[in-house]
């Protein structure tokens, strides 16, 4: 997969699994009109040195927190924030390719 190609994935996964697990805190307050999406450059990375796989899964996380919000005050609500990070994270280094 070309780096482009993973780029347009993952903003899609990023965006669509925060939405699918915002839908659950929607009743707590007002819905997004648009779910919420991140862009995560690769192309600046070398996939094939532990490196570069290091700081693409560094960027996924910072992109997952930005996606799934703030922490909640609750516990509920801050543990469906880590929930959506764990999720988000681990589909979107599912689509990453290992060498670019």
């Amino acid at each position: 997969m070309t780096a482009p190609t993973f780029a347009k994935n993952l903003i899609c996964t990023i965006g669509a699994v925060a939405a699918s697990l915002t839908f659950m805190t929607a009743a707590a307050g007002p819905a997004n009109a648009a779910s919420p999406i991140a862009r995560v450059a690769v192309a600046d990375l070398d996939l094939s040195k532990p490196a570069g796989r290091d700081t693409l899964t560094r960027r996924i996380n910072a992109a997952a927190e930005a996606v799934c919000g703030a922490p909640g005050r609750g516990v509920r609500e801050q543990r469906e924030r880590r929930r959506c990070i764990a999720t988000t994270v681990d589909d979107a280094l599912l689509l990453a390719p290992t060498r670019a």
